[in-house]
């Protein structure tokens, strides 16, 4: 079974760390197999909101998005060949 630490939270009040919490949980007699750190390695990865998007003027094939990434800057604007993106996509950056 999958639990994650934030659906524990809602049951029980957690204040130690997560090594402390999974030697409790086994000393119980439950077996913590693997412990997952969502987002672990992916410090450097940023997302923008597609706020505008329309066909290159010179191409058939190439997008112009201009994106959103949330910072109080200027739309940033990229070209994408991708077809599946869409007005306020959230995508990679």
């Amino acid at each position: 079974m999958l639990a994650s630490l934030e659906w524990l939270k809602q049951y029980v009040d957690i204040n130690i760390s997560v090594a402390e919490l999974c030697d409790k949980i086994t000393r119980v007699g439950l077996e913590v197999d693997t412990v997952t750190q969502l987002g672990k390695g992916l410090e450097g990865v940023i997302t923008g909101k597609v706020m505008e998007i329309h066909r290159h003027p010179d191409s058939d094939h190439l997008w112009v998005c201009m994106l959103d990434y949330g910072q109080g800057g200027e739309p940033v604007q990229i070209l994408t060949g991708a077809h599946n993106v869409h007005q306020y996509d959230i995508v990679l950056g």
